[in-house]
């Protein structure tokens, strides 16, 4: 099986599973993962991402957070940035929106 980090750096390809809280605590030997750390992670990450972009980096250097969070997820909401660039970014890799 493949690690998380293998998953997300597949391109095109949404290997995330509709239910990552599970999956991660299945494959950690844990019964629940906690909701606000699920929802707090992701956000730091996208937002370190979108910095790194506007910095200069390119779209291939910098975590694919799009890939795990779509244009509903409450957590994109709470970004800076707003949904706009997440939903461009997964229709350019062919992800629903």
């Amino acid at each position: 099986m493949k690690n998380w980090n293998d998953r997300l750096k597949a391109p095109g390809i949404n290997g995330v599973k509709p239910t990552p809280r599970t999956a991660l605590a299945i494959e950690h030997g844990a019964e629940v993962t906690c909701p606000v750390t699920m929802g707090y992670h992701p956000r730091t990450v996208a937002e370190a991402a979108k910095e790194d972009l506007e910095r200069g980096m390119t779209l291939s250097d910098v975590a694919p957070f799009w890939r795990v969070l779509d244009a509903k997820t409450p957590t994109t909401r709470k970004l800076s940035f707003g949904a706009e660039f997440v939903a461009a970014q997964r229709k350019r890799e062919g992800l629903k929106p």
